[in-house]
């Protein structure tokens, strides 16, 4: 038999349990990215609400506060099979068409960068 006591002790466990999942997430800004074409910065843009956008003749989706190229005119098409990337550790390169993307803020998940 489940008293009142027992309830309101499992309900605090369970908001605490949620809160502490959920509250990082919504307090944290997603940061953004910024996107460089030989060696200009060209767009930042930011990795809180998904988007499809073109810049320099490359495709990019921010969907899920990642952004990857989606499409892109180079012929090896490495830097869209780099994927999704959000955190500032993770890079995507274009070396034919001379573009970079970078991840700017939300540091907070990264134990460790080298390089």
């Amino acid at each position: 038999m489940i008293t009142k006591r027992d309830a309101v002790i499992i309900s605090a466990i369970l908001l605490l349990s949620i809160g502490g999942v959920l509250l990082p997430r919504l307090l944290s800004s997603g940061g953004s990215a910024v996107i460089s074409i030989d060696g200009k910065t060209v767009r930042t843009v930011s990795l809180d609400k998904d988007l499809t956008f073109d810049e320099g003749g490359i495709s990019f989706e921010v969907k899920n506060g990642g952004i990857a190229v989606i499409s892109s005119p180079c012929r090896d098409k490495i830097c869209q099979h780099t994927g999704y990337i959000s955190s500032p550790a993770q890079t995507i390169v274009c070396v034919p068409e001379k573009m970079t993307v970078t991840i700017t803020g939300n540091s907070d998940n990264i134990d460790l960068a080298v390089g």
